[in-house]
């Protein structure tokens, strides 16, 4: 099962997150289905969250960080390494993944586009 709550902003939205979860992992052990027990939570590596999360890990089987649409620029380097950082430093690493974005973006006006012409070999305009 993959769970992406995102941007949840309240500790209402953080406590209702652990008890899905939790009830989640609780209902795989009962339901008897072989292979019926990994937990995903994808989520956006804003340095935040990552410290919420620490406190559920115990019913998620992998963290999705999900590192793109970064600010200014779509994915980088830098921000996959931001995000590493982050995340392994209040979850623990094998149960972190790291995101990365298999589409583009096409903007005209946009410097967010820049990466993906950059990808494709033609400089941003």
């Amino acid at each position: 099962m993959d769970y992406n709550w995102e941007y949840p902003q309240e500790s209402a939205d953080w406590e209702n997150l652990s008890l899905l979860l939790s009830e989640t992992r609780v209902a795989f052990a009962a339901s008897g289905v072989p292979g019926l027990r990994t937990v995903t939570m994808a989520y956006y590596p804003d340095g935040r969250q990552e410290r919420l999360l620490a406190r559920i890990r115990a019913d998620v089987d992998l963290f999705h960080a999900m590192a793109y649409d970064a600010r200014g620029r779509h994915s980088t380097i830098d921000f996959a390494h931001k995000v590493v950082s982050q995340g392994t430093a209040h979850i623990p690493a094998p149960k972190l993944t790291l995101g990365l974005p298999f589409y583009a973006r096409l903007a005209a006006a946009a410097p967010a586009a820049a990466a993906c012409c950059e990808l494709r070999g033609h400089p941003w305009r």
